[in-house]
């Protein structure tokens, strides 16, 4: 099987391998399959067939390629969505937190002796937003 030994592939085509400066003189099976080789090689049909094996074998690495970008597109995409929706629950606890805040300043006002627009005044807010806080808690 040397005959098939990649490293003499010729320059240009890579359907031919170069023989010279191998021995193959005392090798009647090996002349054989060269003769044979070569035969198959000049033959227009056989060549025609190399040359759509060679085309679909050159689409195929072309989608190939093509299929990893993608996938490597995808998975980038992926890690940003997965980064952005981590920083929207971090946004969403801390509005939790500052609408937990605002409820307890409404309701210590109130305990104060405020009235709602003065809390509203007071806490520079609406005073539809005050009502909603104070009807939220009903």
């Amino acid at each position: 099987m040397s005959i098939f030994d990649q490293t003499y592939i010729q320059d240009g085509d890579s359907h031919y391998v170069s023989i010279s400066g191998r021995d193959i003189s005392e090798d009647a099976e090996m002349k054989r399959i060269i003769n044979r080789l070569a035969t198959a090689a000049v033959n227009p049909d056989i060549r025609m067939i190399m040359n759509i094996e060679d085309e679909i074998f050159s689409e195929l690495e072309s989608l190939d390629a093509k299929i990893i970008t993608q996938k490597k597109a995808l998975l980038q995409k992926e890690e940003e969505l997965s980064q952005k929706d981590e920083q929207l629950a971090q946004k969403d606890e801390l509005l939790f937190q500052q609408r937990a805040t605002l409820r307890c300043s409404v309701n210590l006002l109130l305990r104060c002796g405020k009235t709602p627009s003065e809390i509203a005044e007071e806490l520079h807010l609406d005073i539809k937003q005050i009502m909603e806080i104070l009807q939220t808690q009903e």
